[in-house]
């Protein structure tokens, strides 16, 4: 089991959610007695609360003046975490922080414990996203059901030596955080979780998204066949 872990927040304009993401946070951490805790904040050059709500709350909080990326949020999290263990957990709800536990609760050698949403909340995003990771499976040969799923555990000295630094800094950090160990045969762990409507708009943009995961798909397809 482990004993200490950093809970690495992204935050852009999410002040109808971030309450509520913090407060059942801090309610799951409760339960954990054994195991000691950081929760990290970035927030990523937000225009609303987004930064008041978070001076409530006792945590670390990175403050980006402007904004510069999902991936570049989750970056300057991992560098400016104490602990190896780390958990990304997005802050626009859609990923209940009690879903955690089933992640917490694997006991195998996995170092990238992924959270695999059995749901969504939009049916597009759901086809896209099914799709992009069937055509993963395929062309890796090994199962992928979630390629870019915002609630996951994984060792720091995995995505050192994966110099995650040179990752994208948008939202397809996470798709290559998944392939990055897929095409090098590292354990991965799926943990089906299930995700809830946010409140307010979605920051991806479903098209561009979709294009930048197919991109990075056939960039790591070429990468381990050589192409």
């Amino acid at each position: 089991m482990m004993k200490k872990i950093s809970i690495i927040l992204p935050v852009f304009n999410e002040e109808e959610n971030l309450a509520s993401t913090l407060d059942h946070s801090f309610q799951l951490i409760t339960k954990y007695k054994s195991i000691q805790f950081e929760i990290i904040a970035i927030n990523d050059g937000s225009t609303d609360k987004s930064l008041e709500i978070l001076r409530k709350y006792k945590i670390k909080i990175i403050n980006h003046t402007q904004k510069q990326g999902y991936g570049a949020s989750l970056k300057d999290g991992i560098k400016n975490s104490k602990y190896d263990n780390l958990i990304i957990l997005d802050a626009d709800g859609s990923y209940p922080p009690f879903e955690l536990y089933r992640i917490l609760q694997y006991r195998g050698p996995a170092p990238l414990r992924i959270g695999t949403r059995k749901n969504y909340y939009s049916l597009i995003r759901h086809v896209v996203n099914k799709m992009l990771a069937f055509l993963a499976s395929l062309l890796f040969r090994r199962w992928i059901s979630d390629l870019n799923s915002g609630m996951r555990l994984f060792r720091k000295p995995l995505i050192q030596q994966l110099n995650y630094n040179s990752w994208p800094n948008g939202f397809s950090f996470t798709t290559t955080m998944t392939l990055s160990t897929v095409i090098r045969n590292i354990p991965i762990k799926e943990i089906p979780i299930r995700s809830e409507p946010r409140k307010g708009s979605s920051k991806a943009i479903n098209i561009r998204l979709g294009l930048n995961i197919l991109r990075i798909i056939l960039k790591f397809f070429r990468l381990k066949y050589k192409i």
